[in-house]
């Protein structure tokens, strides 16, 4: 498969330098503050949409200056969507392994992540005056790129029915999901964080995530902590109206996408009835500084 990406090279000589005033420092012009941004030399990851986008350029040297602009523009997209799965590779997905590291053993799997991403959607082109052309493509993270890489062990979990122990008690608000704040303790975006109590029991893993919704929207959602934020009163749409906030202590030195949080943060979110309900829809929101 890694010559298909690369064999349209071999007859046409892609010149990078030749056209500086396209290679715009400005690609990637990704609205909202508050998205989690990973910034790569050929793309960016957003964490907090999760999207990937990637760059990709081609010039026609002397003897292809007759190819049409569909030509090169075709070859640009081929050096974007290469450098797409370049970045997908590099993700972390929280168990020990880069998704490279994961499907290194599983061409099925890799050869499922190219295929998305020959379907990759150019969201925005550029030509210069010497026709060379630059790309952006986009692709999602969310869907089945997480099919493919996330472990086995996140499975379906069937429908749970809260039950009241005291119909008569008057009802107090629910919780509609967890905000864990990360910041200062250098968590960096996985796939598949985990977060568990000092003593080391499960607050949010795959016992409590249902694999249909985090396929379809990941299994938390990141955000960038800016001054606008409250954090006290802070309300996302994953989060709800009311969630939970228990803050990070740090990760597990032996597993950086743990997250560790307090015996008392933890016994907190073990008392909640309605927990399982919304981890179980993955309404979890990490906030990152």
């Amino acid at each position: 498969m890694k010559n298909f990406y690369f064999n349209i090279f071999n007859i046409f000589i892609l010149i990078l330098l030749t056209a500086p005033e396209i290679w715009s420092q400005n690609t990637f012009e990704i609205p909202g503050e508050n998205n989690y941004i990973t910034q790569l030399e050929y793309g960016v990851i957003n964490w907090t949409k999760g999207k990937i986008y990637a760059t990709g350029k081609a010039a026609p040297s002397e003897k292809q200056i007759l190819k049409s602009s569909d030509y090169i523009l075709n070859i640009a997209k081929t050096n974007a969507i290469n450098n797409l799965i370049l970045i997908l590779k590099t993700i972390n997905i929280g168990t020990g392994n880069t998704v490279e590291e994961y499907t290194f053993l599983n061409n099925n799997i890799m050869t499922g992540i190219q295929r998305q991403c020959m379907d990759a959607t150019i969201i925005k082109q550029h030509s210069s005056s010497n026709r060379a052309m630059e790309v952006v493509v986009e692709t999602s993270m969310l869907g089945g790129f997480l099919q493919l890489v996330l472990p086995d062990e996140i499975g379906q979990i069937p429908q749970i029915e809260l039950i009241h122990p005291d119909k008569n008690k008057k009802k107090q608000q629910e919780y509609t999901g967890l905000i864990v704040d990360a910041r200062f303790i250098d968590f960096k975006p996985v796939l598949f964080p985990i977060i568990v109590s000092e003593q080391g029991e499960e607050i949010y893993g795959s016992l409590f995530i249902s694999r249909n919704h985090a396929v379809e929207q990941g299994i938390c959602e990141y955000i960038y902590y800016s001054k606008d934020l409250n954090i006290l009163n802070l309300k996302t749409k994953r989060a709800g109206e009311n969630p939970i906030i228990i803050k990070g202590l740090r990760q597990r030195q032996e597993r950086k996408s743990f997250i560790v949080v307090s015996r008392l943060d933890a016994e907190k979110i073990e008392k909640i009835i309605e927990r399982h309900s919304f981890m179980k829809k993955c309404k979890v929101v990490i906030l990152l500084d």
